[in-house]
């Protein structure tokens, strides 16, 4: 559904990305799974960028990615 597309999502709730190293697990997450690239957090507007290359990886499984480091995301 979304290969090959960029992926905007906004992190909602009540844990935020609060720095630069938060951006940074958030991007380094992202980056490990398969078929994902171009990762790009930022803490200042909440918003977190990707694209999804292959069907190695859905947004499902990017969003329990974030989600185990606490992070709720939404589609934006």
């Amino acid at each position: 559904m979304f290969e090959n597309q960029t992926i905007k999502l906004k992190v909602v709730g009540e844990n935020s990305i609060h720095c630069a190293g938060c951006e940074g697990t958030v991007e380094f997450t992202l980056s490990h799974m398969p078929g994902v690239e171009r990762v790009k957090a930022d803490h200042k507007t909440q918003d977190i960028e990707f694209v999804l290359t292959s069907g190695e990886t859905d947004l499902a499984k990017v969003k329990d990615g974030l989600e185990w480091n606490g992070y709720e995301v939404e589609v934006t």
